[in-house]
């Protein structure tokens, strides 16, 4: 039944922990420490694009937005560890 007590509390705590695992797994330096606050305001709110041409699919993130290094490595991170997993 939607609206039962507990299952809103259960959703945010598996965003925490999605956010935490990504933050440990991707994030390098004082991100790795940073607040979910932080990661909200800084990171999550990046201005981009997601774009497919010619079979080929990739986020274009916005090269002025001061945070964009941070977020481009752990996007290549995560997809690199993406390409270790069998499939």
């Amino acid at each position: 039944v939607v609206g039962e007590a507990g299952e809103g509390g259960e959703g945010v705590l598996l965003a925490l922990d999605l956010i935490t695992w990504s933050q440990q797994i991707a994030l390098t330096g004082s991100w790795k420490l940073a607040s979910p606050k932080t990661l909200r305001t800084r990171l999550f709110a990046a201005a981009a694009r997601y774009v497919k041409t010619a079979r080929r699919r990739y986020i274009d993130l916005d090269p002025h937005w001061p945070w964009t290094p941070a977020l481009h490595d752990a996007l290549q991170r995560l997809a690199w560890l993406a390409r270790l997993s069998p499939a």
